[in-house]
């Protein structure tokens, strides 16, 4: 068995000093735009290299989400902030849309890439096929059991899986929730859950 990685969410640079000084392993954060917390403070282009940095100063890797779906007419946004995100160093980018997971592999092919868990993977084939894009870690469902994690993990062959093992406790499907958009107007898919 893998030793498990402490891997702290971090909305801001506060969170971030919190984690390393905690001994995490490695942080998530997000960029101004594309990712599932665009409510927090979040990293602009100016404050994600300074954390990256930070962070590897002290033997913390950084993780950078782009974990929410993203329309044709956002794409020249889209690569503009991965540009920067690659240029920062980042130890890994977590990926929701298989898009972006394509433009991630094809413009950025030695940063690392892991599916995140709002791609809702629930089976075996759903894990192969991340695979297939190149993700070298899959986030697996939260809604899965542990037998089935274990399945799928020891299917997989290029990628590791990981399990989610925090965070919100929602009713709702990761990556296919409407609810939140429904009765709130703010959609979970881009960034924005309620938290109905």
């Amino acid at each position: 068995m893998t030793k498990p990685i402490i891997l702290a969410p971090a909305g801001g640079f506060a969170a971030v000093t919190a984690a390393v000084r905690c001994g995490a392993d490695a942080v998530y954060l997000g960029a101004k735009n594309f990712n599932a917390r665009r409510n927090a403070e979040n990293f602009d282009d100016l404050a994600l290299p300074e954390t990256v940095k930070f962070c590897h100063e002290r033997g913390t890797k950084v993780f950078v989400t782009v974990n929410t779906l993203v329309t044709d007419g956002e794409m020249d946004a889209l690569i503009e902030e991965a540009d920067a995100i690659a240029e920062t160093g980042a130890d890994a980018v977590i990926l929701q849309d298989p898009a972006v997971m394509r433009l991630f592999r094809d413009r950025y092919p030695t940063l690392p890439r892991h599916a995140s868990t709002q791609t809702a993977v629930h089976d075996l084939d759903g894990a192969l096929y991340l695979q297939d894009l190149g993700c070298e870690t899959i986030v697996l469902a939260r809604e899965l059991t542990l037998s089935e994690m274990e399945k799928i993990a020891s299917r997989l062959t290029t990628a590791g899986a990981e399990a989610f093992v925090h965070g919100a406790h929602c009713m709702s499907v990761s990556g296919a929730c409407y609810l939140s958009a429904m009765l709130g107007g703010r959609s979970g898919n881009r960034g924005l859950c309620a938290q109905p």
